[in-house]
């Protein structure tokens, strides 16, 4: 008898009894349009007997329902090849569990839907371990069909995504149902849609507990107007886009990236912190309510790119701005984002009846856009460690609060202005902020009478259109280091204020009374309207310029009977500019040829010149221009830059011109080339001779050459004889009064230029061409030739082929 050893008989027991494992079967789903889930012959290969572990794959392509669906246990599912499939079950509350396997074990592809409709309800439930994921669509319809999973993280909505519940649906698309409510179990990644269209909370569970994650980037639509359970939960980006009124309430913290409303009325109204990360955008005929009626709440503007306020709504009837975005008091927004947030540059209000708190970054107003505070609004914690506002601030004035600080400033610094008012007897609408002198405010200090070079580069704007409710009004105007130019000195600093009525009057810059001035700050004490319309004001800040005055000489004609001298300011005076003027003799005689004139004059601010009349005597008198002065002095507000202005009195009473004579050379005159001659001429006039002009000719009179112009008349002048001998010469005087007159005289006969060896000019009579001199030379050869008239020469070189080398001369000799 052979013996067998334990050991192996146990290794023989477990191989023959050990249960086989069961491998899964996949089967394609064959139907056209509809067919039977059960029907063998809906599936390739035909789906005789059913198992748990079965791969059902819907890959066909084109519109297909299954009908029929029964309580089943499957392994996986697969929606893909652009399949749009959708289950009916045969009676209410069956459902499909996911077994699972290795990998997804329910995909629905990109360009794929999976569709749960019709009235019977119908759930599929993703066993633990089982996953879903959705690159495609997920709808619900009809009914309150269900699609959960045991596991968090289990369902995942992919980028392009989308999952969405429409007419008929009721709950929540994910849960809870028959004990698959995990919380956390479906996350809709960034990219993806849950577009909610019927049923109500779609976090499945009590806040803060939830079923669906949204990922940053991911987006809840709303569709109807249903009310959100928002308390408690972190979304992504919410769009509303309701026909009615969604009222959402709770009392935990809530996240959200980003909110758009482009129709119906959304009412958060959560008494908790809400945290918001993106931007709000109110459109179309969307109303977006933050905050309860009653109690506080805090809106935190907390994210880490720069965040947009936008209202495009419709404008009511009656008021300037649109109505989307509504904060209710109870509302105490926080700005707490270094990146800052933006107003929408479109004309509209940021109506803030609570507070406006900065705790990090700045909130930009670009435009027209404004932080309107109601008469309960305030801004707290502004500085320039935490924020402030950069652009403009609304706000209403009360007799009981006539004071007020705007925190605003550049997009980079902190620059405040305190406002106190003074005889306030009612509400006063007070629109201001600071702005960088550039390309906000091209030109904005001209006329301001400050040193381009040495001021602020800020400007300082104040709109207070309630121009009969107040006196005056103080300003502090804040600045910094940075704001102030190389080498100005803030103790020289002084306040400019402009103006600017409704009717548009032009602007004008004024003085305004400064008291206190530290390195940073500059008070503007007593700003009054310069005209019961002005409204707008504006401020510059920097070291003044000096304002210089000139007089500047004037002429006129006796018989126009006044001399007009006019004053001019260098530039435009902020204040009034006074002086005195008085006139001076010089050989015009105050009584004889003008009025003697005195008196002051005021320059209006912005004014730059002024005319002072002097009238002039007439007479029928021939005479000499005569001139005579006027002299300013005690200047007030400027300088005096040239103080003494020349009026000249032009006669016009001379009509006789000068008589000129020419008495050397006259005729018969030999003269020596390169010699120096006295040229000798009388010349008189009624009046005066200002200027002769002296010319000589060689050709006995037909043309001249000048010698000198505009000589004094002292009959003679120094002539150097140049070279060229003539038997032609002739000499002309030309002599001129005041009034451009002109006499003249020629020489009675010609005259001689000899050359320097006293050689008689020899003058041809008939043309002549002389031999070519020093040829063959090494430094040039003179050409003569002689020409008995004035004529035309052209002169050439040719070769001996007799081609044409250089043209010497063509020309009139």
């Amino acid at each position: 008898m052979r013996l067998v050893s334990l050991s192996h008989l146990a290794l023989a027991f477990a191989l023959t009894f050990a249960p086989a494992r069961v491998l899964s079967a996949e089967y394609h789903w064959n139907a056209v349009v509809s067919a039977g889930w059960s029907a063998p012959g809906s599936w390739t290969p035909a789906r005789v007997t059913p198992l748990a572990t079965d791969r059902l794959v819907f890959d066909g392509g084109g519109v297909s329902a299954v009908t029929g669906v029964p309580v089943a246990t499957i392994g996986q599912m697969d929606v893909s090849n652009g399949t749009q499939i959708t289950f009916s079950p045969s009676v209410s509350g069956n459902a499909i569990t996911i077994g699972g396997d290795t990998g997804t074990d329910v995909t629905i592809a990109a360009g794929s839907s999976l569709n749960l409709a019709g009235t019977n309800t119908i759930s599929i439930n993703l066993a633990a371990g089982a996953t879903a994921s959705v690159a495609g669509t997920l709808t619900a319809a009809g009914g309150p069909h269900r699609f959960s999973a045991r596991d968090a993280d289990a369902i995942q909505i992919l980028a392009g995504g989308k999952a969405k519940t429409l007419t008929g649906f009721g709950g929540s698309l994910f849960g809870p149902g028959s004990g698959f409510n995990t919380p956390n179990s479906v996350r809709f990644q960034s990219g993806s849609v849950f577009a909610q269209g019927a049923g109500s909370n779609p976090f499945g569970l009590s806040q803060p507990a939830s079923i669906v994650m949204f990922d940053h980037g991911s987006l809840y639509q709303v569709n109807p107007a249903v009310d959100l359970s928002l308390s408690g939960r972190t979304l992504a980006n919410l769009e509303y886009n309701g026909s009615g009124t969604s009222n959402t309430t709770g009392s935990a913290d809530c996240t959200i990236d980003s909110i758009v409303v482009n129709s119906g009325t959304l009412n958060l109204a959560m008494t908790s912190t809400v945290s918001i990360r993106g931007s709000i955008r109110v459109r179309s005929n969307g109303v977006l309510n933050l905050g309860p009626t009653s109690g506080s709440v805090t809106y935190r503007l907390n994210g880490v790119a720069t965040q947009v306020l936008a209202d495009s709504s419709t404008v009511p009837s009656g008021s300037f701005y649109p109505a989307g975005l509504v904060l209710t008091p109870a509302v105490t927004v926080v700005v707490d984002n270094p990146a800052g947030v933006t107003l929408d540059p479109k004309l509209w209000r940021l109506f803030v009846p609570g507070t406006l708190q900065f705790a990090s970054g700045v909130m930009s107003t670009p435009g027209y856009s404004a932080v309107r505070l109601g008469t309960t609004g305030s801004i707290t914690g502004a500085s320039a460690g935490t924020g402030w506002v950069s652009g403009l601030v609304e706000f209403e004035l009360l007799p009981s609060a006539p004071s007020r600080t705007l925190p605003t400033g550049t997009a980079t610094e902190f620059a405040p202005i305190d406002l106190m008012f003074h005889a306030v007897t009612d509400t006063v609408l007070v629109l201001g902020g600071t702005f960088v002198e550039g390309p906000e405010t091209p030109n904005y200090f001209d006329g301001s009478q400050l040193d381009t070079l040495k001021n602020v580069n800020l400007a300082y704007a104040l709109l207070i259109p309630d121009s009969t409710a107040w006196g005056s009004f103080d300003a502090v105007l804040h600045f910094n280091a940075a704001d102030i130019d190389a080498g100005a000195d803030p103790n020289q600093f002084v306040a400019r204020s402009r103006f600017i009525g409704y009717a548009g009057a032009p602007l004008t810059w004024r003085s305004a009374v400064t008291t206190t001035r530290t390195p940073t700050t500059i008070d503007a004490i007593g700003v009054t309207r310069a005209r019961p319309s002005d409204y707008s004001f504006a401020f510059a800040v920097g070291v003044p310029t000096q304002v210089h005055i000139s007089a500047l000489d004037v002429s006129r004609a006796e018989d126009t009977g006044a001399m007009p001298f006019r004053i001019k300011l260098s530039e435009p005076s902020v204040d009034a500019v006074s002086m005195h003027y008085q006139t001076a003799d010089g050989s015009a005689l105050a009584g004889a040829d003008y009025t003697a004139t005195s008196g002051n004059f005021v320059l209006a601010p912005g004014a730059t010149e002024y005319v002072v009349t002097v009238p002039i005597v007439v007479d029928s008198v021939p005479e000499p221009d005569e001139t005579f002065s006027l002299v300013l002095s005690n200047p007030m507000n400027a300088v005096i830059d040239k103080g003494t202005a020349i009026g000249t009195i032009l006669d016009d009473d001379d009509v006789t011109p000068p008589v000129a004579q020419v008495l050397y050379p006259n005729g018969g005159e030999t003269i020596i080339e390169g010699s120096i001659v006295n040229l000798l001429w009388s010349a008189t006039d009624n009046v005066v001779v200002v200027g002769v002009n002296l010319s000589y000719s060689v050709d006995d009179g037909a043309n001249y050459t000048p010698i000198a112009s505009a000589l004094a008349n002292t009959g003679s002048y120094a002539w150097t004889v140049p070279t060229g001998l003539t038997h032609l010469a002739r000499l002309k005087v030309v002599a001129s009064d005041q009034h451009a007159l002109t006499g003249q005289d020629v020489s009675d006969a010609a005259w001689s230029i000899w050359g320097v060896n006293a050689v008689a000019p020899v003058l041809p009579t008939a043309f002549a061409f002389d031999v070519a001199s020093g040829n063959p030379s090494l430094v040039g050869t003179r050409l003569r030739y002689a020409l008995p008239q004035e004529q035309h020469v052209r002169l050439t070189m040719l070769d001996a082929r007799g081609r044409l080398v250089a043209t010497l001369v063509d020309g009139l000799e």
